[in-house]
């Protein structure tokens, strides 16, 4: 990952809150949501978005936020696993999401995620 980002602030939607954050070079979604968010849902997990620990939703997108860059979010909505009581629908679409990526993902119909 490079980045050549200049300096200022980003506003991204983080489970249903605002929040504004340093816009810094070579900073990772991931190390934001933990460090500066107090968001410890996403987990480090390989370093290198193969083992999925990071995954969250931009805009209901998958993305490894271990090798996302935090402008990549700004003015934009994140969805991580989270179980407070205000975003619990969330969390419920947000692994529905995942399961439905994993299935394609191992070719097989998404029709079986969420089916609970």
């Amino acid at each position: 990952m490079q980045s050549t980002e200049p300096s200022g602030t980003l506003r991204l939607l983080v489970n249903g809150a605002a929040a504004e954050v340093p816009r810094e070079p070579d900073r990772s979604l991931l190390e934001v949501l933990r460090d500066e968010l107090d968001v410890t849902g996403p987990k480090p997990g390989c370093g290198e978005g193969v083992c999925g620990a990071c995954t969250v939703l931009i805009d209901r997108d998958p993305v490894r936020s271990c090798q996302t860059w935090l402008s990549a979010a700004n003015a934009r909505e994140v969805l991580t696993i989270v179980r407070s009581p205000e975003v619990r629908s969330d969390a419920r679409r947000v692994v529905r999401l995942l399961e439905q990526e994993l299935l394609t993902r191992q070719g097989r119909p998404a029709s079986s995620a969420g089916s609970r």
